[in-house]
């Protein structure tokens, strides 16, 4: 399991830095009341919902590719509307990322501050795919992609970069990465982990590295 996960994080790694764009500029809040943390990732699984509903958007992407078109469709024919759980992920996310790539010979890198921290935010954002790319396959992958979505957004609620995964009744958990820019940017990104044990696998994975926690918000 380990050595699938760091083959998994490298692809996904790889692919991220070849389609990165550069940073989006956040909009300014309104008047009105700022959403939460939690109402924001609740607006990107909608938007990721009304993704799936989309067969032209499909289309466009992977023709008539039927292995992950039966996947989009399941997904779209899911309940998002209210989670039954959400969790947060937190703690030293540079560090695990330093023990999920030690496999890796890396003595002859230079790498700044700077650049670990870039790093390990791209590891951070890439957990969900990661995992879904580990434990299901390259068909539930493409389509984790298709409808992964990301906002930026101004928040003084974040302290941290961090990750909040909700959990659904009789539906794939959905993961969103938020993480921290300059005066209070916030970028946020949301997958679809397909694996309905998400946390729970998670937990257990997690427990021999000890550097990040699970808590459940609500």
């Amino acid at each position: 399991m380990k050595k699938i996960m760091k083959i998994a994080l490298a692809l996904v790694l790889l692919s991220q830095m070849a389609f990165a764009g550069g940073g989006a500029h956040p909009k300014k809040a309104k008047s009105s009341k700022p959403k939460t943390l939690v109402e924001q990732g609740l607006s990107l699984i909608s938007l990721m919902r009304e993704k799936a509903e989309n067969k032209n958007l499909f289309k466009m992407y992977f023709g008539s590719n039927d292995e992950v078109s039966n996947i989009v469709q399941e997904i779209a024919q899911q309940d998002f509307s209210k989670p039954s759980a959400v969790y947060r992920l937190s703690g030293d996310f540079t560090t695990l990322f330093s023990l999920m790539t030690i496999a890796f010979d890396t003595s002859d890198m230079e790498l700044s501050s700077e650049l670990k921290e870039e790093l390990s935010k791209q590891f951070l954002s890439a957990i969900a795919t990661t995992w879904t790319a580990s434990k299901a396959g390259e068909y539930q992958l493409a389509a984790s992609s298709l409808l992964t979505c990301t906002k930026v957004f101004v928040s003084k609620e974040l302290s941290q970069d961090c990750i909040f995964v909700y959990e659904f009744p009789d539906a794939y958990p959905v993961a969103v990465c938020f993480l921290r820019g300059e005066d209070n940017a916030v970028m946020a990104q949301s997958s679809f982990v397909i694996d309905k044990d998400f946390i729970k696998s998670l937990q257990d994975f997690l427990e021999e590295y000890d550097v990040i926690t699970i808590k459940k918000l609500q």
